[in-house]
């Protein structure tokens, strides 16, 4: 008793004309080359290879377009005058009252920053787990209302 196995399912082909008219248009202003490729039934990669390997076969109008550098904005740098402040300030949005408690870590160059009525149990266990194989490098609690940390 044999098998048949299934008919084996043939890749898509496309014809020329097809692939240039998406390459073509995946160029013009505006294009999400992603969404016209899956508006035409077609994967996106598939369509950037397109473009890719089929980009030179274009109009020239178009290929002017492909070619043409990115704009670039003229900078002006000029000195700035250093703040009193010793640390940097950063602009969080959360706005600070001198009664509210901070508490800030920083590991590994990374800085978190917390603000609010953090419990003592809530400290407790984030100074647990930066203890638990965690190399700290520097841990700073604030209390800005007096608090002291347990």
């Amino acid at each position: 008793m044999s098998k048949s196995l299934p008919p084996r399912r043939s890749r898509a082909s496309y014809t020329m004309d097809f692939k240039l008219e998406l390459v073509e248009k995946s160029y013009q202003p505006g294009v999400c080359v992603a969404q016209l490729a899956r508006e035409h039934g077609i994967n996106d990669n598939l369509l950037f290879t397109w473009r890719q390997r089929y980009s030179h076969l274009l109009p020239d109008e178009i290929q002017r377009t492909i070619d043409k550098p990115a704009p670039v904005l003229p900078v002006v740098v000029s000195d700035m005058p250093l703040s009193s402040r010793s640390e940097p300030h950063y602009e969080s949005g959360i706005p600070t009252r001198h009664d509210t408690m901070v508490c800030e870590v920083t590991v590994r160059g990374a800085s978190l920053r917390m603000y609010g009525d953090l419990s003592p149990a809530i400290l407790k266990t984030l100074i647990r787990e930066l203890r638990g194989g965690r190399s700290c490098s520097r841990s700073l609690l604030t209390p800005a209302s007096g608090w002291s940390p347990v």
